[in-house]
């Protein structure tokens, strides 16, 4: 059987004006992006349907935590609370992931203050409850943990609200991710590293001014990831030393032909070898020389933004999403005191040479500028509260960061012996539970074994020491008798 193609028609089309051989293909293969969009948008749907199911079934446990008033744990601790909190990260496999609609189970760290009464809790999925408390116990033994009912379900949820108004926004980070914010040790003071100014104090000051009637909510989200964040951070380290930096991922044309072009790279730099010679070793030398001036000549700056990059890096990371509200009622709301005065608090963690934190300004905060000025701040508030309430990763911005251990343990730890803010609800006593050989029952009413009777001793003697007069008793303790008294 002979296959005879004739090109006449296609050299036909040649001939004719560029318009109509595009549409000439666009009739004839026009349809294919439409079907991908169209299946690439059904595959979105599954996806978020069947992970909406899935992350339904999580239930969750909200944890009040107090620790002792004499608590002399600095922020590392938490850190270590953090890295214990990390075992919770699992990797699903494709039918999990792909029909299960596996969602990695995440936490919530929230510090909240209620008419000025200040209180440290952690949302955590019922499944990871044990793990959690055991976290906390094992870096604070006298800490006393309590399930709790959710504060946030105790206000309106929907504004507009004749008694309650509302006023909050994500905090998000200005520059990328891979940047570290200032950490609780660089809050350590210079004269002595044995003194430390805790960072907590600004902003449990601040809200424990609140009044009857208002509410202030910080609430950090974290979930467990796995370590190809850090790859940002040896990419960031590469620009700023003008380093060739690799992709980050594979294409699907290096994928398939991969091993052809890695080939044809190799040939290619044989036979350049081959014809230039010495002027490509010197080429390559020269390289190799700049790179090492560029590094000779990194300001002081330069090296410090590097080494916390890669100090960021190297410890474990979670993503998160972070909110602040403020809740009152109309008759003593006042968003100077409970947002901008936290807010303020938190700017202690930013510098302008690494990174910085600053309220998230286009979709979420509750205040808009100019159109629509009565309606899309109550739309926003609704929003806001429903997804802090909820807990939500995926509602508000899609921008999602991720912090490391010793970034949330600045974020989000409990106040040391020095801080002095009144309302702060701290464990006075550990309640722990009786020995197990204590007798219980009848056991306390059973008679007991009646002792051995013991010899009678002789009787001693009486002593003939000549004993003072009782008027020289009477004497002792007493003032001397020349005391000037009145």
């Amino acid at each position: 059987m002979n296959i005879i193609i004739d090109p006449t028609p296609l050299l036909a089309l040649g001939a004719k004006h560029p318009y109509i051989i595009t549409l000439y293909f666009i009739k004839l293969f026009g349809w294919v992006p439409i079907v991908i969009v169209i299946i690439w948008g059904l595959w979105k749907m599954w996806m978020n349907f069947i992970q909406d199911e899935y992350a339904a079934k999580i239930k969750f446990v909200l944890l009040a935590i107090d620790v002792p008033k004499e608590n002399l744990q600095t922020p590392k601790a938490v850190e270590q609370i953090f890295a214990h909190l990390a075992g919770a990260h699992s990797t699903p496999n494709l039918i999990e992931q792909y029909w299960d609609g596996y969602v990695q189970p995440w936490f919530s760290l929230e510090i909240v203050s209620i008419d000025g009464y200040v209180q440290f809790l952690i949302r955590a999925p019922e499944a990871f409850r044990d793990l959690t408390e055991a976290a906390i116990y094992a870096q604070y033994p006298n800490a006393e943990i309590t399930e709790v009912e959710d504060y946030a379900d105790k206000v309106p949820q929907k504004y507009p609200d004749e008694e309650w108004d509302l006023f909050g926004t994500e905090l998000i980070l200005v520059k990328p991710d891979c940047y570290p914010i200032r950490t609780y040790s660089e809050f350590e003071h210079a004269v002595s590293e044995d003194i430390f100014k805790d960072p907590m104090s600004a902003i449990l000051e601040m809200m424990s001014t609140l009044q009857k009637g208002e509410q202030a909510w910080i609430q950090i989200i974290i979930k467990p990831i796995g370590q190809e964040w850090a790859k940002r951070c040896d990419n960031a380290v590469k620009v700023l030393i003008k380093e060739e930096v690799a992709p980050a991922k594979k294409g699907p044309v290096d994928s398939l032909f991969g091993g052809f072009l890695s080939i044809l790279h190799g040939l290619a730099d044989t036979l350049g070898s081959a014809i230039f010679g010495i002027a490509g070793i010197e080429a390559a030398e020269k390289k190799e020389k700049d790179q090492l001036n560029i590094v000779q000549n990194l300001t002081e700056g330069d090296k410090e933004i590097i080494s916390g990059i890669q100090r960021k890096g190297a410890k474990i990371g979670y993503e998160t999403k972070i909110r602040q509200v403020y809740v009152g009622k109309k008759a003593v709301f006042h968003k100077g005191r409970g947002f901008n005065g936290i807010f303020g608090a938190i700017k202690q963690f930013n510098t302008n040479d690494k990174n910085s934190i600053k309220p998230e300004l286009k979709r979420v905060i509750t205040r808009v500028n100019y159109f629509f000025k009565n309606w899309i701040p109550d739309v926003r508030k609704t929003k806001l509260v429903n997804a802090y309430r909820k807990r939500s990763m995926s509602d508000g911005t899609a921008k999602i960061s991720v912090f490391n251990i010793e970034e949330l343990a600045t974020l989000w730890h409990f106040p040391m012996s020095q801080v002095k803010a009144p309302l702060i609800k701290k464990a006075e006593v550990k309640k722990v539970e009786p020995p197990f050989n204590l007798p219980t029952g009848e056991e306390w009413l059973k008679p007991k074994e009646k002792l051995p009777e013991l010899p009678e001793l002789p009787a001693q003697e009486e002593d003939k020491s000549v004993e003072p007069p009782v008027s020289e008793l009477s004497k002792r303790g007493e003032p001397p008798e020349n005391l000037p008294f009145e």
